[in-house]
C-alpha cells in the first residue's frame, strides 16, 4: 500500500487557521465600547458603567449599595471608562473610592496623558499621569493590550494598611509597590494620622 503525503493540504489548513482567527488578531484598533458592571469588596456595593457612543468615554458611570428592597444609588460620574475600574470602601470617609485606569492609547510617548485617576463620593481627587508614572520608575513601551505604548505597571488592588483603617489602591512598578491612599490619591505615608 502506497502512503501519500498530506502536503497538498497544507495551504487549505492555514487558510482555514487563519479565517477563523478573529478580527482583532490583525487590526490595530480598540474595542467598541460595551457596558459592564464592577462589583466592589464584599459584593456590598458595584458600579454600573454605561458608554453614550462606540467610542470615547462619553456615559454615565453610577456607583449602588446593594440593599434588600432595592439597589441605591449613592454615586454618579459623568463618563464612562473604557479601561477598567476598580472599587474600594472608606470607613473613614464612610463612602465608596474609585480608582480609573484609563486605556492610554495615544502614542504621545511620555507625554502628560492620564494613567490613572482617583475619585471618592462623586468627585475627582487626583488624576495621575504616565509622565507621572516614569518618575516612580515606570517604563514606557508597547504592551499587548496598548501596542502604542503605555507605562509600565501592574494593578495590585486596593487593601487595609495594618491593623488601621487606612486602605490604599496598589500598583507595582517593578519590584516596588506603590500605596495611593484613597481618601486622596495621593502616596499612602505610615505617619498619616486619622480622626
Amino acid at each position: 500500500m502506497q502512503r501519500r503525503s498530506l502536503w497538498p493540504l497544507a495551504p487549505l489548513a492555514l487558510l482555514s487557521g487563519i479565517v477563523g482567527l478573529p478580527g482583532g488578531v490583525f487590526a490595530a484598533r480598540a474595542m467598541a465600547n460595551i457596558a459592564y458592571v464592577v462589583a466592589g469588596p464584599d459584593g456590598v456595593f458595584y458600579a454600573r458603567c454605561i458608554p453614550d457612543s462606540d467610542t470615547g468615554d462619553a456615559g454615565t458611570t453610577t456607583v449602588y449599595r446593594v440593599r434588600k428592597t432595592g439597589d441605591e444609588a449613592i454615586d454618579r460620574y459623568p463618563w464612562f471608562n473604557p479601561g477598567r475600574l476598580l472599587l474600594a470602601w472608606s470607613p473613614i470617609a464612610g463612602q465608596v473610592a474609585l480608582m480609573r485606569l484609563d486605556r492610554e492609547l495615544e502614542p504621545s510617548s511620555a507625554g502628560p496623558r492620564a494613567a490613572f485617576g482617583f475619585y471618592l463620593g462623586g468627585r475627582l481627587l487626583k488624576t495621575w499621569t504616565t509622565r507621572e508614572l516614569l518618575a516612580l520608575g515606570a517604563e514606557f513601551g508597547p504592551t499587548y493590550e496598548v501596542p502604542s505604548g503605555r507605562a509600565g505597571y501592574k494593578v495590585l488592588g486596593a487593601r487595609q494598611q495594618g491593623l488601621t483603617n487606612d486602605y490604599v489602591f496598589v500598583i507595582r512598578i517593578g519590584e516596588t509597590e506603590h500605596a495611593f491612599d484613597i481618601l486622596t490619591g495621593l502616596p499612602w505615608r505610615a505617619s498619616r494620622t486619622t480622626s
